[in-house]
């Protein structure tokens, strides 16, 4: 189904920005909002400016955060950014000048901002840029990334009323002392975790929400395998995707002709990368019964420069040309999102999802020219 698939991969959809999507949504409101209530246990949000799928993941994971934000200084100011604009109706301009001087206000007693500060100036652009990106500001005049450069530039800026309905609601107050567990939980307090439709929606959120559900996490992955026909029947009912279950893991895999944008295998270069990587460790080590590989930093980093010595001349220019300490960084990271890999201290554990999912170049390549026979 087109607008599920839509609600899943958007953060929202705006009326202004796409109406054909929006109003699709709308005439489908209650087959939706059926399923996201009684699936997901997740809201569909109906608004006349916006739809939204209220995406509240069953576990929060290493991978999951907001696209281009580096430090936790982001996140600290994209909430103060959001408490200015609360007090702005919709169409109302500011400047950012009025912004800066409003987060210093606010963040006074919860951490220090100081706008001399390269790294805080630019920490600010970047969430900008994201507030922009995701429908919460217009840009009417300037160009925010000078603010970086110089803390005097100014930005003439338009609220689009949205940011009220950015964040998702709580039942209580977060400055409870809520621990990460407690916001994970905190709709379902006094139930039991692993019964009815608290373990209904958890175990879809993982599917819909997560790369692959492990057959470590028992309850759940138990759960999958009891009802696996009716858990099949509503993936593919509302996603065209096929649930797979096999000894070690459970996961949706896409038809070919998919509209998903954030998928492994894709058309990236890093993914074609990773396929090899995944390759080659499959065919060159021994897998434990329980699928899951060990190894030190220095010992993946062994094999990453292995697979550039062999593999090299079919990549892209960008990644012909970086460090094998950049390459292996570029790895890790995008492994690291589709929970393929897991790094504690100085170990290294590739999970069962990478010894699935494989590539090589066909038996006519010649790795010398970079090009088929």
């Amino acid at each position: 189904m087109k607008e599920f698939i839509n609600l899943l991969e958007r953060f929202w959809i705006i009326k202004a920005e796409d109406p054909e999507t929006y109003y699709s949504v709308k005439d489908n409101y209650k087959q939706l909002s059926d399923f996201a209530r009684e699936k997901l246990g997740c809201r569909l949000i109906l608004k006349p400016d916006f739809v939204k799928l209220e995406k509240i993941p069953a576990r929060a994971q290493i991978w999951m955060g907001l696209p281009g934000f580096e430090d936790k200084l982001d996140y600290a100011l994209l909430c103060f950014v959001l408490i200015f604009l609360e007090r702005k109706n919709k169409g109302e301009r500011f400047i950012l000048s009025q912004l800066t001087e409003n987060i210093i206000m606010n963040a006074n007693d919860i951490c220090k901002v100081d706008w001399t500060m390269f790294r805080h100036r630019k920490a600010l652009v970047r969430v900008m840029k994201f507030a922009s990106s995701v429908g919460l500001i217009n840009t009417y005049d300037g160009d925010t990334t000078l603010f970086a450069e110089n803390a005097e530039n100014d930005v003439l800026y338009e609220s689009t009323g949205l940011s009220r309905y950015f964040a998702r609601l709580f039942t209580r107050p977060v400055t409870e002392g809520m621990t990460i567990d407690d916001i994970e939980n905190e709709t379902d307090i006094n139930i039991d975790h692993d019964k009815g439709d608290y373990r209904r929606h958890r175990v879809y959120r993982k599917l819909l929400f997560s790369p692959v559900v492990y057959s470590d996490e028992e309850a759940d992955f138990g759960y999958i395998k009891n009802i696996r026909g009716r858990i099949r029947e509503d993936i593919e009912k509302m996603t065209d995707c096929r649930l797979d279950i096999h000894r070690s893991a459970a996961m949706l895999v896409l038809p070919q002709a998919n509209s998903f944008k954030n998928v492994f295998p894709s058309s990236k270069a890093i993914s074609d990368i990773v396929l090899q990587l995944n390759y080659m460790i499959r065919n060159t080590m021994e897998i434990p019964d329980n699928e899951r590989i060990t190894m030190t930093y220095p010992e993946f980093y062994s094999i990453v420069i292995k697979l550039i010595r062999g593999h090299k001349s079919g990549w892209s220019k960008t990644y012909r040309e970086m460090t094998p300490e950049e390459v292996t960084n570029e790895i890790i990271l995008y492994m690291r999102s589709f929970s393929m890999f897991k790094y504690d201290e100085d170990r290294v554990t590739i999970l069962p999802l990478a010894g699935k999912l494989i590539g090589e170049y066909p038996t006519d390549y010649n790795r010398k020219t970079g090009r088929s026979k």
